[in-house]
């Protein structure tokens, strides 16, 4: 075909295109404090309704990505310290961070390490100093995630948000309510309930190749910083006394499908059984490597299963409807997820990233206080009735060693020299 450069068209039409912003969607849970006052019971990881939730503590967040084989930025997985975390993903499930396991790998969840700086989840904002009345403020960029605040992880990346739990009224949360026209409603958060809102359901990633962007199912992986004063210096008693994680997945009543589901609802989720990603090092300025690994984050796993079945990956959530069917949606919003690595299921899953799920819970945590009991005793001279009971009132008594005899104590007994105590040493 020949065209006449000199010759232009008024106009052309029906060059069209269509802008789309990936969804999103929200997670919360709580912490709380499982500690009995009765001396007569124990905490039992279960959250009972007059046990109060913790406002301050830190909750973390990391985000991931599926990326199947067949997708072009699998060839461009970056791993190595200068990039996040990669999971290998095999057919039946089974993960590796072995870059050997990529050849036979079905696909890979890739962390961010830009989750909470990059421009997909941040937001802008102009920053200016209060005391300065002439400070015309600087734009800056922010998460997201209301009141979140962008962290490096235990690896030095900066991929993580945190928040702290709310006070009561502190925020507001997304609910799933069908008599509402929109299908959710707006309430107040309780006392120690956490929130991280306006999470991406689709990660975004530039082929390097052809220069088009492709969108990945995203999920995210919660934990909790540490247990209550865990993380700070210095020691006051009764003001900074580390706190202590509760038994997790506490069996309740599982008689029916009813009681199942209130009972998986008020369990404790951190099994601590290993060390979360996102670290919390940071928190007191640790630069050391050696010392900055003693201190682990927690990951929170949702038990979602009366037989004990929790969430695969360490508790992820992922923010997709699920749609096996892959029925009515582009191609492109499809992400087929390998068995045991679903969520809230051991099966392979479809999900369609274009349809966010109203509100997702990642798990609630239980902590104890510290428990502080005396041990007390007396040490008395017994010398003048060598009875090994200690008197102190005055009186006739029974003489323990001559039967049917009896002692005169006309003065109580005391310590053996009043003005120099004995010294004693406890062992633990």
């Amino acid at each position: 075909m020949t065209y006449d450069v000199a010759n232009q068209v008024s106009k052309r039409e029906h060059v069209n295109t269509g802008l789309f912003k990936a969804p999103t969607s929200q997670i919360t849970g709580i912490v709380w404090d499982d500690t009995e006052s009765d001396d007569n019971t124990a905490p039992d990881g279960v959250r009972a309704d007059d046990e109060q939730g913790l406002v301050g503590e830190t909750v973390l967040a990391t985000q991931w990505y599926y990326v199947p084989k067949g997708a072009a930025a699998f060839a461009q997985i970056k791993t190595g310290d200068d990039a996040g975390l990669v999971e290998w993903v095999a057919a039946d499930g089974t993960k590796s961070t072995d870059d050997t396991a990529k050849a036979s790998a079905v696909g890979a969840w890739v962390q961010n390490i830009g989750f909470g700086s990059d421009w997909v989840t941040t937001k802008a904002t102009i920053v200016k100093d209060p005391t300065d009345i002439t400070d015309q403020g600087k734009v800056v960029r922010i998460p997201v995630v209301s009141n979140g605040e962008n962290r490096a992880d235990a690896r030095n990346k900066m991929g993580v948000v945190a928040v702290k739990t709310y006070a009561a009224g502190g925020a507001q949360k997304v609910v799933a309510d069908a008599k509402e026209a929109a299908g959710y409603k707006l309430v107040d958060v309780v006392d120690g309930e956490y929130v991280f809102d306006n999470l991406p359901t689709a990660v975004v990633v530039l082929d390097a190749n052809s220069g088009i962007d492709e969108y990945f199912l995203a999920a995210y992986r919660v934990e909790l910083a540490a247990p209550k004063n865990y993380l700070k210096s210095g020691y006051v008693k009764g003001e900074r006394d580390p706190w202590h994680i509760t038994t997790p997945h506490q069996p309740v009543s599982f008689a029916d499908a009813d009681a199942t589901a209130k009972g998986l609802a008020v369990d404790s989720d951190v099994p601590g059984t290993k060390a979360g990603v996102a670290g919390n090092a940071d928190e007191l300025d640790i630069t050391d490597g050696a010392i900055k690994a003693l201190y682990q984050s927690w990951p929170i796993q949702h038990r979602y299963a009366a037989d004990g079945s929790v969430r695969a990956n360490d508790g992820q959530v992922i923010l997709a409807e699920v749609n096996n069917g892959k029925t009515d949606g582009i191609q492109a919003s499809f992400a087929d997820i390998p068995v045991s690595n679903a969520m809230d299921t051991a099966d392979a899953a479809t999900y369609q990233w274009t349809h966010p799920v109203v509100t997702e819970v990642a798990g609630d945590v239980g902590e104890i206080a510290p428990a502080y009991r005396a041990i007390g005793g007396y040490v008395w001279k017994d010398n003048d009735y060598k009875d090994g009971i200690y008197n102190l009132i005055p009186g006739t008594y029974e003489d323990m060693v001559n039967t049917g005899m009896t002692i005169e104590l006309k003065n109580p007994e005391k310590q053996p020299v009043p003005d120099r105590p004995t010294r004693l040493y406890l062992r633990q």
